[in-house]
């Protein structure tokens, strides 16, 4: 018998049913993430490359290319994360809450979305990130500088 069974005894432990539309929220989380590939694959996206490994909690990478622009889809110990950015940019990835506070001039979400908000919100700020990024009318170094704050806020060193 398990020693939390032991201690609280049969009687303290209820079972109850679970929903047949239920899923855990990995599952979840992984059903957005394919919906999202979907929606970029007919937004007119192309892979341009995708690596898993089942080792490593299937850890999933999926870039995408339209034109100039990129994105990136990437599965990371069961948790997803989108970003978009120029094609030919090392580090010019952003995720789109942090492309809405760019574009917007918004407040900045502190806390990583789920990947079915970030694929509303890329959805509503793609034809705008393309624009932008074809025109070249980025500020990169702006970009770069509220990403590298919001970390630093995330981790506690400024207030």
């Amino acid at each position: 018998m398990l020693a939390w069974a032991k201690r609280f005894g049969p009687a303290r432990c209820k079972i109850t049913r679970v929903p047949d539309d239920w899923r855990p929220t990995g599952a979840t989380e992984d059903a957005a993430a394919e919906d999202l590939l979907a929606w970029l694959s007919n937004a007119g996206f192309v892979v341009a490359s995708e690596k898993y490994s089942e080792r490593n909690f299937g850890n999933r990478s999926v870039e995408l290319v339209k034109g100039k622009v990129q994105a990136r889809v990437v599965r990371e110990r069961g948790q997803w994360w989108l970003e978009v950015g120029r094609a030919d940019g090392e580090d010019d990835l952003f995720d789109p809450a942090l492309w809405l506070s760019f574009q917007r001039r918004g407040p900045d979400v502190m806390e990583p979305n789920t990947i079915a908000a970030d694929t509303e919100a890329l959805k509503t700020l793609l034809p705008e990130i393309e624009e932008a990024v074809a025109n070249n009318a980025v500020d990169w170094q702006r970009l770069r500088r509220l990403r590298a704050e919001r970390s630093a806020r995330r981790l506690g060193f400024q207030g």
